[in-house]
């Protein structure tokens, strides 16, 4: 089964700046592991925070995942829960481009 983790604000690839991974990026990367140990394939979408991260890359195997650029990003203190929100059309638009030419069978959303 094609399972597609939608996590705008949290990637299993690399943890943001500052202290060490998030508890969101932790328990991502351990949903995604358990799904993949059950034969799924998984791909999680997630924003393109850093300039230096993939386009794409494997985590493992059966999950990949999928960086979707949104536009600059302005520091997390000061983007707040509007700076997330003025990003979800440029997040959306390219996450339909994709499900258009490869749809998954079940689609999540991660808050």
């Amino acid at each position: 089964m094609k399972i597609a983790l939608v996590a705008q604000h949290a990637t299993p690839l690399r943890p943001r700046a500052g202290g060490g991974p998030d508890s969101d990026d932790i328990g991502l990367s351990e949903l995604t592991r358990g799904l993949a140990k059950h034969g799924h394939q998984v791909t999680v979408y997630a924003e393109k925070y850093q300039p230096d991260l993939p386009e794409a890359a494997e985590l493992y195997d059966g999950v990949r995942v999928e960086h979707i650029d949104s536009g600059p990003i302005r520091a997390h203190a000061e983007q707040g829960e509007v700076g997330l929100l003025e990003r979800v059309p440029a997040f959306s638009g390219p996450l339909r481009s994709s499900w258009t030419l490869e749809r998954p069978d079940i689609a999540h959303a991660l808050s």
